[in-house]
């Protein structure tokens, strides 16, 4: 498993942007539109703390699935006052869509049906009191040592 630094992730999406349409490379504020979707993603997470990688994967995998424009349709969701009956009923179809990818990939790590960060995923967090099946007696796979 790759980590991709955070200057990775910004080449990526500058990449991206650099083919976009022209109103996508008029923005301004690349940075600022990243910062506000890590807060979407840590706000669909609802929790306090994000393994950096998970937040970073997110936003990797988030681009590759929907392409950089998906992210910042959904800064621009965020940044409107809501109002539904402005909306079309396709937007907030897509919208909502995006919303449960992440929500999705967040806890349970998944990605294209493989479970690529499941170590870092907020499910598997949350069962941090308890240990996964099978490990309670000794480290993995200490049933398959003969007894000495």
């Amino acid at each position: 498993m790759q980590r991709l630094a955070r200057r990775d992730v910004i080449r990526i999406l500058g990449a991206a942007m650099a083919l976009a349409p022209a109103g996508a490379r008029a923005r301004l504020g690349v940075e600022d539109d990243l910062a506000v979707f890590r807060d979407i993603i840590r706000a669909i997470g609802g929790t306090t703390y994000m393994p950096p990688l998970l937040l970073e994967a997110c936003e990797t995998e988030f681009a590759r699935a929907f392409g950089t424009e998906a992210i910042f349709g959904l800064v621009a969701l965020a940044r409107r006052r809501p109002d539904l009956e402005a909306m079309s009923q396709a937007a907030s179809l897509r919208a909502g869509d995006q919303m449960r990818w992440i929500a999705t990939f967040l806890f349970t790590g998944e990605v294209d049906g493989k479970v690529t960060y499941y170590d870092y995923c907020l499910g598997w967090q949350a069962l941090t009191f308890a240990t996964a099946p099978g490990l309670c007696g000794g480290p993995f796979g200490h049933w398959q040592e003969p007894e000495r």
